[in-house]
Order: C-alpha cells, then structure tokens, then sequence
C-alpha cells in the first residue's frame, strides 16, 4: 500500500455524529460555519476559531435520555461535531506520519449537568492542501458549478479506482484535503494501513484512488 491514494468521504459514515453542543459562551454560528468552511479548504486556522469545550445535548424524553447516555458511556475515536473531532488514539498513529501543517486543538467534553466526561480529544484542523484530482479521469463524482469554480464530490460508495489523482498525491504530507473536492479527506496508503491495524479505519471508510502518471 505504499504507493497508494486513498479518498473519505467521512462526513457520510454512519452513526458518526454524537449529541453535544458548542459552549453556550461560544454561540456566533456565522463564525463557526466560515471556520468549518475555512477548515476545509485546507486553511491553517488559530485556535481561537474553535470551541475548547463540547456540552451534551440536553433531551426531556426519559427513553431517548437513556439511549444517549449508552451512546455518551462508550465515545467513538473520531466524531463530528461541526468539527472532525478525534481521540488520543487517532493522534497516536498520526504521530508516526509527516501531518504537515495539521492541528489538533483540545476540546472538553462534558455531560448536560456539567460533570466532565473526557479531555482526551482534539478538533482537527486539516491544514494541508494539495490540488491533485482528476476530475476529467474520474467517475460518478458529483459536479457543483458555482461563480468561484467547480467542485466535486467523489461516490460514497464508489468502487476503487473511481477517483483519478496525480502522481504528485504521493509526496508531501500523509494526509490533507483538495479544495475543489467538497468535504473529502486525501491518504496515503501507508496512514491508511496503520489505521486499519489500529482499528480505526471504519471511521473513515476510506477507497483507493486511482493514480495517474
């Protein structure tokens, strides 16, 4: 796999968002969608952008209180909160990997009556781009003409091989994110290989990209 391109269309796996909120002091949503935005573009951005601090949704209903606190008992490594948030486990394979510009600003997680339930996790600022799709070489992505450009999304359940890149894809960081593809996270074979050791690549779903010369 070292010389292989893997695509995530992470935002689409099932069951990865989880009931929390921003802190209610951390209430502009026009900022928190234009850094959300600006993340990923691929733009490195201060911490000062994110919350430091996730709150669980508070829920009247008795049955849906319970399912929720099962769901809350057992956190998932990787989460969508508006934001990609990640645990310590993730990190620890990314460590072994050129990130390039990434960062993981921690985050507290806390119950809806204030106890803490976890500060081992981290929302992810992708920051690294590389431009590398091949939209003409591709198959079944999603086109959006917009007055800025065009951009794509690559099938969610697409076959390998759907998603043409260069072979530039292969150099620089291990993981990042092209601009013109919306919400879509880039791999190399090797992090992706490690994932899957680590027990971490269902959160990813990854499929392998096309490489052309």
């Amino acid at each position: 796999m070292n010389d292989t391109i893997w695509y995530s269309c992470t935002l689409h796996v099932e069951n990865l968002s989880m009931p929390f909120r921003y802190d209610p002091a951390f209430v502009d949503g026009k900022k928190l969608m234009s850094a959300n935005n600006r993340n990923w573009s691929g733009e490195v951005l201060p911490s000062e952008v994110f919350p430091s601090k996730l709150v669980e949704m508070h829920e009247e209903d008795p049955e849906y209180r319970i399912e929720k606190k099962k769901q809350l008992s057992n956190l998932p490594d990787v989460f969508d909160s508006s934001e990609m948030v990640v645990s310590k486990n993730v990190l620890n394979v990314f460590d072994k990997f050129d990130m390039g510009k990434a960062q993981f600003h921690p985050i507290s997680l806390y119950s809806d009556d204030g106890n803490l339930l976890s500060d081992h996790f981290f929302i992810w600022n992708f920051g690294n781009i590389k431009e590398t799709i091949l939209p003409d070489a591709s198959k079944n992505l999603d086109e959006n003409r917009l007055s800025t450009g065009t951009t794509y999304r690559p099938p969610m359940r697409g076959l390998e091989g759907y998603v043409a890149v260069t072979a530039d894809a292969l150099d620089g960081p291990s993981i990042w994110v092209d601009p013109r593809v919306r919400r879509t996270l880039f791999a190399t074979g090797q992090l992706v290989e490690s994932l899957n050791a680590a027990g971490l690549d269902k959160y990813f779903q990854f499929r392998q990209c096309r490489i052309v010369s």
